[in-house]
């Protein structure tokens, strides 16, 4: 077998004393790893949705109400004529 050197046992064994420091912090450092993970996949899904929207509104040379009435799908509708929100009223 082949020799590890003195300095990557030296890496080896500051890593480990690094992750033991950690330890105490396990569950705080896998939900920030997660709601890291939750975060950039909504970031990313922005662009699909936003991008049919840009996409439509070049070809209709600016015209918002056109390019949004060509392709968007239904519920996006809806965010760009208010005059068909509808107020829930409580009981």
């Amino acid at each position: 077998m082949t020799e590890t050197s003195p300095r990557k046992l030296n890496v080896w064994a500051l890593t480990l004393r690094f992750l033991a420091l950690g330890r105490p912090y396990l569950g705080r450092i896998v939900v920030t790893l997660g709601v890291t993970l939750i975060a950039s996949g909504a970031k990313a899904m922005q662009a699909f949705i936003i991008a049919p929207l840009i996409d439509n509104a070049r070809k209709a040379g600016g015209a918002p109400a056109v390019a949004v009435d060509s392709k968007a799908p239904e519920w996006l509708k809806h965010f760009a004529q208010p005059s068909t929100w509808t107020r829930r009223r409580s009981s």
